[in-house]
């Protein structure tokens, strides 16, 4: 076992990242072409988005006509812009957690070395991350969850990485747990 796993490693760790990045966009660009929108909240989402862009009122979410304020406007209004610049509905639902997830695979690194994981093993979660089949059909659905997922675990790592409490050995153990 020793010996498969010094093969694995030996110096290419810094490649996990781009290795789960590369699973995530063959997945990607395997699905896109041929799927759609999936009811009911992706259209549900698309619609609003529509209705934005027709009516023109960027700060007040409708559907249907009426008031929508069951969700934040984030998600939507990058939606809304992404279609203005001319991507599909079914493109421009997907990118933006498409972006979320490549971003947290390049942030747990850094995330793992601020919590103390040896830089060598720090690379590995992201390939871990990669692997798991949610993980990578929230990353290609047309879906809010992705995009503040990644919000929580980017401001969080923020806030690891520039506060000056050590944390102590039991706290960072809890830590990493709840990370994942």
């Amino acid at each position: 076992m020793g010996k498969i796993k010094n093969n694995l490693i030996n110096g290419k760790e810094h490649l996990y990242p781009a290795i789960a990045i590369l699973i995530i966009l063959i997945s990607a660009f395997l699905t896109l072409p041929n799927r759609y929108l999936w009811e009911p909240d992706e259209t549900r989402f698309a619609e609003i988005a529509r209705e934005m862009l027709t009516t023109h009122q960027w700060w007040g979410l409708h559907l249907n006509g009426e008031v929508y304020t069951q969700k934040p406007p984030l998600y939507i209004w990058i939606l809304a812009g992404l279609r203005k610049i001319g991507l599909s509905w079914t493109a421009a639902g997907v990118l933006p957690s498409l972006a979320a997830l490549t971003g947290i695979f390049l942030l747990l690194p850094n995330f793992g070395r601020v919590l103390g994981i040896t830089e060598k093993d720090s690379y590995f979660p992201s390939l871990i991350l990669a692997s798991f089949p949610l993980m990578v059909i929230m990353g290609l659905a047309a879906r809010m969850d992705m995009l503040l997922n990644f919000f929580y675990f980017s401001s969080f790592f923020f806030w690891r990485n520039f506060s000056n409490q050590p944390i102590p050995a039991k706290r960072r153990k809890l830590l990493i747990w709840d990370s994942g």
